[in-house]
């Protein structure tokens, strides 16, 4: 008998975003107990690379660590960008040792409007970008019945996703914790995550240079 589905919040659709260029969806959600943002360019010159979706795999300390930063850029100047590079144990071709593998980044920023965004980019794959605040069926006003703006509503919305999936990270990860049996042991003691176990299949983990974004 196949085995049903179960659904939980990172499956509300409601909780993804939509990319400013494009189709692309940005969604987070967690694999063994640990956070990740993936990206569905929803391309379909990228639906050979690892079926459209570009994956960004963090531990939940690190996932926190990404949303504190990113509420630090709310306040930052406009034109402000950080960036996270994720990596994974994983052999090369005809290698038979696990080597640390660069995969992807993580962005967030304002942009030049003062609008707050993030985008996971992957070597030389589709680049989107994910505005906060993208609210295609709601208007916010201000008390004298001026209209919000783009940057202040993205500055707000960006608060709000902040503290909301901090809430829904620290709420999952307690009552649905689940113990996986870590397999991967270093030689030396460094601090590695789990991710290390998933299966990315990626073939353009060259570093990516600021410059190359298209926001």
């Amino acid at each position: 008998m196949e085995q049903m589905k179960k659904y939980t919040i990172w499956d509300f659709e409601k909780l993804s975003m939509s990319s400013t260029q494009g189709k692309a969806k940005l969604r987070f959600g967690i694999w063994n107990n640990n956070p990740r943002i993936t990206v569905y360019t929803n391309e379909d010159s990228d639906k050979k690379n690892n079926m459209g979706m570009i994956t960004a795999p963090m531990d939940p300390v690190v996932f926190s660590t990404f949303l504190a930063k990113l509420s630090e850029t709310i306040s930052s100047p406009p034109n402000t960008k950080f960036s996270i590079q994720n990596y994974t144990m994983k052999k090369g071709d005809g290698e038979e040792k696990l080597r640390k593998v660069h995969i992807n980044d993580i962005y967030g920023g304002k942009d030049e409007n003062g609008v707050i965004w993030i985008s996971v980019v992957e070597g030389n794959r589709p680049k989107f970008k994910f505005d906060f605040g993208n609210f295609p069926f709601h208007k916010f006003f201000k008390g004298d019945g001026e209209e919000m703006s783009k940057a202040e509503l993205s500055q707000i919305a960006a608060k709000a996703a902040i503290n909301l999936f901090s809430d829904i990270l620290s709420n999952y990860i307690t009552n649905n914790y689940e113990h996986v049996q870590n397999t991967y042991k270093p030689r030396n003691k460094g601090n590695y995550n789990n991710n290390r176990n998933n299966n990315y299949q990626n073939n353009n983990s060259s570093e990516i240079a600021d410059d190359d974004l298209p926001f």
